[in-house]
């Protein structure tokens, strides 16, 4: 109850006010029929109710039938475009339908465990046969927590929010279609680890980064090394014949290290490895993505269409 300053009456039948004045849908239902049924189960033998559940789905439907509404508010009243609690009551068929019973199910399961409260995310119709997406919670009210004959439930209209929701989801998948079947290669990388190793560079005094690259070309081959493909897109399997994005984004690793560390050192070096006659005529052109084509006795570091096979050395 609401304290009241001193000498102001107490306003009478407060508690009713405050209920049918909430801002959100209220109802007080009577839970009893519903333990009488887990008492008779119980009594012979059920220990798990979901598989109960599961070898007579009706069992759902008839603990539903076995709870009464006692009463509701206003907002419940305008919510489900009803005129008065009568129609509502003699309507509930028309509110509770459908998928309805899927998400009752894991409200008695909370109740079966012992909870005194349980909560769900289900579907309810108005009386005009609009749908609503709403977020249910429950609670058996102090004082019948032996007979569940007073159980308050909150019933918040999420209508909005799932749309809202779902537009994201369809925006998400639709521009994760662009990337995938883009026609051009795409590459998503991670440069934090670059942009760290840069700070720490400045941090000590470092104003001309170039200077300082060509004094210590291992500086680049770390940040290299530091890149992280996250994603590439089909276009990039076809284009370097990768079977799938893990291999492609290993290959890159090892290969773009490798690559920027010849490049430190000269723009053409000896390839290093044995018996090879050629140069190893490395670049990164990150603008056609085609990563570090490193010729060396015929065989690609990544396989691209001049080889058209796997490097069988990464």
């Amino acid at each position: 109850m609401l304290d009241t300053l001193p000498g102001v009456p107490k306003p009478a039948n407060d508690d009713s006010k405050m209920f049918d004045l909430a801002p959100v849908s209220l109802w007080v239902e009577d839970f009893s029929g519903v333990r009488d049924l887990f008492d008779a189960w119980r009594a012979e033998g059920v220990t798990n109710l979901r598989a109960h559940f599961a070898d007579a789905p009706e069992r759902i439907a008839e603990c539903a039938r076995s709870i009464r509404v006692i009463k509701v508010n206003q907002k419940t009243l305008t919510q489900f475009e009803a005129a008065d609690f009568d129609t509502l009551n003699d309507n509930l068929a028309t509110v509770f339908r459908d998928d309805m019973l899927k998400t009752h199910l894991e409200e008695l399961c909370q109740l079966w465990a012992g909870q005194a409260h349980f909560t769900s995310q289900t579907v309810n119709y108005t009386l005009g046969g609009r749908r609503l997406d709403v977020l249910l919670k429950g609670s058996v009210l102090p004082g019948h927590e032996e007979r569940w004959d007073r159980v308050l439930v909150s019933v918040e209209d999420i209508t909005e929010l799932e749309g809202a929701r779902h537009r994201v989801t369809l925006a998400e998948e639709y521009a994760r279609g662009l990337f995938e079947h883009s026609p051009v290669s795409l590459w998503v990388e991670d440069f934090s680890a670059v942009k760290h190793l840069l700070d720490q560079a400045r941090a000590v005094g470092i104003s001309d980064f170039r200077v300082f690259t060509d004094v210590h070309p291992e500086f680049v081959e770390r940040c290299m090394q530091e890149i992280h493909v996250l994603d590439v897109n089909w276009h990039t399997l076809e284009m370097f014949a990768a079977p799938d994005k893990k291999r492609c984004s290993h290959a890159c690793r090892k290969c773009s290290a490798t690559t920027w560390a010849r490049i430190s050192a000269s723009s053409y070096s000896t390839c290093g490895k044995a018996n090879c006659s050629s140069s190893a005529r490395c670049s990164t052109m990150r603008s056609t993505a085609a990563r570090c084509t490193c010729i060396c006795n015929s065989r690609c570091c990544l396989a691209t269409k001049r080889t058209g096979t796997w490097c069988s050395s990464l």
